[in-house]
């Protein structure tokens, strides 16, 4: 592989360097290693062994600083092999060795000791950029370091911004150390690390001169590291001998103690020869034309004559030495060995500080968008507005000012933003929305993931409406993760409709839109609304038809539950009072406020004191808790309507309405109610919030549901707790001096039936007070356990073979209802091995107490019991409420509030994903986040403040060039400085300000003219003439070459329109004759009519269509005849009065435009008649007292006028071009009177007044 040369790859280091994308797209070079043992030979063992020894121990900086940089570049040198590591290195210290040495060498198998140092340019250009992160933070402290010394700043203000201030420090600075921590660890595991290398894939860089061949060229790596460690001088215990030489008993070997007479003298250990150290590396250049091949990379072996050749005669070491050749590649070797004047490493240096500079503000600008898409985040979680108006009072721009004031970097941010040429903050409110949907497309996309993880899922459907007045659907899916169960809002839509083909429809391609299969679907859960839970065209229904499969419909818990207590407390006349009551007391006190005041006072002052509060008819747990609440404040309700009664500030209406109520609640039947139905509701209350957990599972439910109706029954059946409850309103309304029997003789007198009724009247027991209340307590109950039962029975009944999979009916499973579980669940098969594993896992369910145990020990051995875990799945997966839609609606309200009721769709939805999933929102990671929005939309966004900055179109908008210059006088005065004195001076005063200006210029005290002033003048003088006389000249010649221009691309232009056209009018054509017949007889008949009515004499004169094109106006011999466009008809004639002598002939009309519904028309004795033709009323007569031809006829092109005809027909006047060339086309042309003054008006609605000379 065959290096760059030293600018080239400076050239592709600055340029991937100057890259400022480079941050996100460097990846690490990973080399695969390979190890061969083979056997080492003295020599290269030796060459290896030195070498080793120098990288290991080198002590000065410079040359170890030249070491990395080489090691750096590694693969920059010529040689096609290349060094195994037993691991993924990123640089190595080693450099291959020349191809053509390698070629000579295979014949010998050699080792080779590699030192790998895992830190490179790569890990300095880290390091640099943190440490320059660190330096960002010196201002700060230099801000801490004034504001200690200030004299009016707060201490507890400047503590807390010391310690912001060293938070950041210390979390730079572990930062930091960990990463040197890293390094060295890595370097101290690597450094003993010895890897066997065959010599045939791969060779050290070699010092030994003999190891390359003639015209090799060194790379700027490898001079670099030559010259770091020095010429090669070996020195041996024996050198080889020359056997020639010894045979003539001349100087035979090489000898060391040359090395300290000559320094760059190097012996070549490998061809026993010597070497010129210098010479060899920079064999070219000025003053080495005359060198010699054999001290560069023959080599000397002939050691005679080394030292001297006779008398007064040098040796060959003296004379290369002393040569010329050797003097100037000395001196390159000087110049290259000093690195400040190393150009190649100046830009090297240069580069990498540019390259740190850069990684820093990458890092910087990143961080930055970290932080406002984390001020994004809170806001979307907390269900906060971003924005109000005006925008810089926003929530979210409010919040970055907040973190500005607490973060000193993130604020010179913001201030170096304005000093840019376009600012650009990233605070807009497109930005904003763009913050939105990549959070919300991210927590979508994590809900997506996890749903089509697992094995089932089930969905739930509600609607609500809007503060916009939209129907709004929340669409919830219920799966299972690790068998815990998970309920994930997935979409929020709007659907104008509430029939259930619909919403089933929307149901299904919201599924098909996010990616999710519907074979998954095993069971659905709506409300008991009939469009939702019918059994024929209620959702559950269209379901279920379009998979052509049964989806289980379970009916919410929830919503039964509240219609169960709804129901029951409807069931008497007493319980109907008693909430009419509770609502006219909440009522009462909080539409005043005098009067919420006296009760809140009163509230106050009592430790045990509830708040009232409303009751609801779709939620009864607030039904519950207003009942527990009047109880508990039952004593204050009645001294605030003392108070209100004796109270000065009420009006009489006040306290007429106080006194009733107070009257109504000091009532034993109303204690005893109240505390009868505050047991009631709290146990369905309790029933209702445990099915609205996430986490439970149907069968659960079904248990909590039966307990319920024990308890329910255990009420109904116990007398005595009964009749305590009545005990209980006797004691708590004794204080008041209540007459019990007396209030209830009052208001149950007995009333004797009718004989209609009961033949035997008499006979009618009487029910006592006792009696009476226990028999209305039971009524409820009653009604309670019925409504109840009736909802188990259908989940049993939809659930009859999962029953005994609970831990305490586990044994009671049979063959049978694994049977009937593999048709129900989908893929489910083999009944038998279904129930070998119930019964391999029976001992360790019955250990369970419960479906949550059940899934622990499946966390555990599901994975050994696969179809055991699938019925448990689809079990935790069947929903039993859709109290998830209800909180998404409640998240609903507060996001899209009456201030945000404009919010579109989308946004909303990606709002409350946000706001309901918030703990998916709390794991994304920001960083990923950053990094798409720099890559969304169009390509790749820039970061703030880059090399190209975007631009800000609105507040700068691209310059555009004027279509008409401003208006000049005197070839440089602007015509406004005129305009602007003529307001304040009138006419003169511009030009008094011009003479008296150059009057002044021209005083000799301030101007001193000189005598070639003169010739200036005159030279002016000259030019303005010449411009003046061939100026126009010269200008017509280049206008007329340019209209020639124009003139032959419009034409060309208008040939490809009529073309154009000429197709698109056949096409209309042919369209036209394709339609049906019924049109085309149409169009027959209304032609035919026509030509009944005589139209013979109409073809003289060109027919005229009113504005609204309902009418069609023609011109018979003396009348005009108006006809209906839709039918064809005649609708009336104009002017046609048989009884008048002088009737003249038409020969002209026009709508007045003015007044459509004005027809003009113009007679041949020169009388205009102004006629309403709707009506046929003649409004006036205009006498031109001349005969006409017409009003005026006009023949014109795209761009001319050319001429009217004369007015009077007995004179002969030839017709008169008014305007040529015009500008624009004319479409609504008239004249004065007088015939000066034309007025036309152009395509674009401009009006245009020209002045003519008009001469008849």
């Amino acid at each position: 592989m065959h290096s760059k040369s030293p600018s080239t790859k400076r050239h592709h280091n600055n340029k991937v360097g100057n890259d400022i994308f480079q941050y996100f797209k460097r990846t690490k070079t990973n080399e695969k290693t390979a190890t061969t043992e083979s056997t080492l030979t003295s020599q290269d063992n030796l060459t290896s062994n030195a070498q080793l020894n120098m990288l290991g121990i080198v002590e000065n900086v410079e040359e170890s600083t030249t070491a990395r940089v080489v090691a750096a570049n590694r693969s920059s040198s010529e040689a096609n092999e290349h060094i195994h590591t037993d691991e993924s290195e990123k640089e190595n210290y080693i450099i291959p060795a020349s191809t053509s040495h390698m070629q000579s060498a295979t014949s010998t198998t050699a080792t080779a000791t590699t030192l790998n140092c895992p830190y490179d340019n790569n890990y300095l250009n880290e390091i640099g950029v943190k440490l320059r992160i660190m330096e960002t933070l010196l201002h700060p402290c230099q801000r801490l370091i004034k504001l200690s010394t200030s004299i009016d700043i707060c201490p507890e203000v400047f503590v807390e911004e010391t310690k912001i201030f060293v938070d950041k420090l210390l979390e730079a600075g572990s930062d930091l150390k960990t990463l040197c921590t890293d390094i060295i660890s890595e370097t101290e595991i690597k450094r003993n690390r010895i890897t066997i290398m065959d010599s045939k894939e791969d060779e050290l860089v070699n010092r030994d001169p003999g190891y390359y061949d003639v015209g090799y060229i060194f790379s700027g790596n490898q001079l670099r590291y030559l010259v770091s460690v020095g010429p090669l001088q070996v020195k041996l215990e024996e050198y080889p001998k020359n056997r020639k030489l010894h045979a003539t008993g001349k100087t035979w070997k090489f000898a060391s103690k040359w090395y300290d007479e000559y320094p760059y003298l190097e012996y070549s250990v490998k061809r026993d020869s010597a070497f010129c150290f210098t010479c060899r590396l920079f064999p070219d250049g000025p003053g080495s034309e005359k060198h010699t091949d054999a001290w560069v990379s023959n080599g000397v072996a002939t050691w005679n004559k080394m030292k001297s050749q006779g008398i007064n005669k040098k040796g060959k070491l003296e004379q290369h030495f002393s040569s010329a050749s050797h003097k100037s590649s000395a001196d390159r070797y000087l110049n290259f060995k000093n690195k400040k004047l190393h150009v190649d490493l100046m830009l090297d240096s240069n580069r990498m500080k540019e390259d740190q500079e850069q990684e820093m503000i990458l890092q910087l600008n990143k961080q930055v968008i970290v932080t406002l898409l984390d001020s994004a985040r809170y806001l979307a979680r907390q269900g906060l507005a971003f924005r109000r108006n005006p925008e810089s009072e926003g929530n979210f721009v409010q919040l970055v000012y907040l973190q500005r004031r607490n973060n000193q970097v993130f604020n010179d941010w913001f201030l170096k933003m304005k000093l840019e040429k376009y600012q650009v903050s990233y605070l807009s409110h497109q930005s904003q929305n763009e913050y939105i949907q990549l959070l919300g497309e991210a927590v979508e996309s994590l809900v997506i993931e996890e749903i089509n993880k697992s094995p089932f899922i089930s969905i739930m459907a509600d609607s609500t409406p809007d503060t916009s007045h939209r129907e709004m659907y929340s669409i919830v899916i219920r799966f299972t993760k690790n068998y815990q169960i998970e309920e994930r809002l997935l979409s929020v839509q709007e659907l104008p409709s509430k029939v259930g083909q619909d919403i089933c429809l929307l149901l299904l391609k919201t599924l098909q839109r996010k990616g999710i299969s519907t074979e998954k679907l095993v069971a659905q859960c709506y409300d008991n609304a009939p469009n939702m839970g019918g059994i024929h065209k209620g959702v559950q229904a269209c379901v279920t038809n379009h998979l052509n499969r049964e989806i289980l419909h379970i009916p919410c818990g929830a919503h039964n539950s509240n219609l169960a207590v709804e129901y029951a407390c409807v069931c008497s006349i007493e319980y109907i009072n008693l909430f009419m009551l509770l609502q006219e007391l909440y009522n009462y006190f909080t539409l005043s406020i005098k009067r919420c005041h006296v009760l809140r006072e009163a509230f106050d002052k009592s430790p045990y004191a509830l708040h009232i509060k409303s009751l609801s008819d779709t939620r009864w747990t607030a039904n519950y808790e207003s009942i527990h609440a009047v109880i508990e404040s039952y004593d204050e309700i009645i001294y605030c309507f003392h108070l209100i009664e004796e109270g000065e500030q009420f009006d009489k209406e006040s306290k007429l309405q106080g006194k009733n109520l107070r009257s109504k609640f000091i009532s034993y039947e109303i204690i005893v109610l109240l505390k009868f139905m505050e047991n009631i509701t709290r146990t369905t209350n309790s029933l209702t919030v445990h099915l609205q957990s996430k986490q439970l599972d149907i069968l659960s439910s079904m248990e909590l549901i039966t307990n319920t109706l024990k308890l329910i029954k255990m009420m109904r059946n116990d007398d005595q707790s009964l009749k305590n409850i009545l005990l209980l309103g006797e004691k708590h309304i004794e204080p008041y001096d209540v007459d019990i029997d007396k209030e209830f003789n009052r208001l149950h007198r007995f009333r004797q039936p009718s004989c209609r009724i009961d033949p035997k009247p008499a006979k009618v027991v009487q029910l006592t007070r006792e009696s009476f209340y226990l028999k209305l307590f039971r009524v409820i109950l009653d009604h309670l356990y019925t409504m109840y039962s009736d909802f188990l029975n259908v989940l049993n009944e939809k659930l009859k073979w999962f029953i005994n999979v609970t831990p305490g009916r586990i044994e009671n499973l049979r063959l049978n209802e694994c049977k009937h579980m593999c048709g129900i669940i989908p893929k489910l098969t083999s009944p038998s091995l279904l129930f070998t594993e119930f019964q391999l896992l029976s001992d360790q369910i019955k250990e369970c107490d419960d479906m949550n145990g059940i899934s622990k020990l499946l966390q555990q051995f599901g994975h050994l019991y696969p179809k055991v875990s699938s019925v448990y799945n689809y079990i935790l997966t069947l929903p039993i409420t859709t109290a998830t839609n209800e909180r998404s609606f409640s998240k609903m309200k507060m996001i899209k509030n009456y201030l945000r009721a404009t919010l579109t769709n989308d946004k909303l939805e990606y709002l409350l994903l946000c706001s309901v999933e918030h703990d998916l929102l709390d794991k994304l990671d920001v960083s990923k986040l950053t990094e798409q929005w720099r890559t969304e939309r169009n390509g790749k966004r820039l970061w703030p403040h880059e090399q190209w900055s975007e631009r800000d179109l609105v507040n700068y908008p691209p310059y555009k060039l004027r279509e008409v210059l401003n208006a000049v006088r005197w070839y440089c005065v602007p015509e406004t400085w005129f305009k602007f004195c003529y307001d304040k001076t009138d006419v003169t005063g511009s030009y008094m300000f011009f003479y008296g200006l150059l009057i002044y210029g021209f005083n000799k005290e301030h101007t001193v003219l000189w005598y070639d002033f003169t010739e200036y003048l005159i030279l002016a003088a000259a030019v303005i003439t010449v411009v003046k006389k061939l100026g126009p000249t010269v200008g017509d010649v280049f206008r007329d070459w340019h209209q020639e221009e124009v003139d032959r691309y419009t034409s060309v232009v208008n040939n490809s329109k009529a073309i154009a056209g000429k197709m698109l009018h056949a096409y209309e054509e042919s369209l036209e004759q394709a339609k049906s017949i019924d049109r085309l007889i149409n169009i027959k008949m209304k032609k035919l009519n026509i030509r009944q009515s005589g139209i013979g004499t109409l073809m003289k004169y060109r027919p005229f269509i009113s504005s609204d094109s309902k009418y069609v106006f023609t011109i018979g011999d003396r009348c005009i005849y108006v006809w209906i466009v839709k039918t064809g008809e005649c609708l009336r004639l104009i002017n046609n009065n048989s009884n008048s002598s002088d009737q003249q002939s038409i020969i002209s009309m026009a709508i007045n435009p003015t007044n459509q519904l004005q027809l003009c028309v113009g007679e041949q004795n020169g009388n205009i008649n102004i006629w309403n033709y709707a009506a046929r009323i003649l409004i006036h007569t205009i006498k031109v007292e001349m005969e006409l031809v017409e009003l005026y006829s006009i023949s014109n092109n795209v761009y001319s006028l050319h001429r009217i005809e004369s007015i009077c027909r007995n004179q002969k006047c030839l017709p008169i071009v008014l305007f040529d060339k015009l500008s624009c086309l004319p479409t609504y042309i008239s004249f004065d009177q007088k015939g000066e003054l034309c007025v036309f008006v152009n395509n674009g609605g401009t009006i245009i007044y020209l002045f003519i000379k008009y001469n008849k």
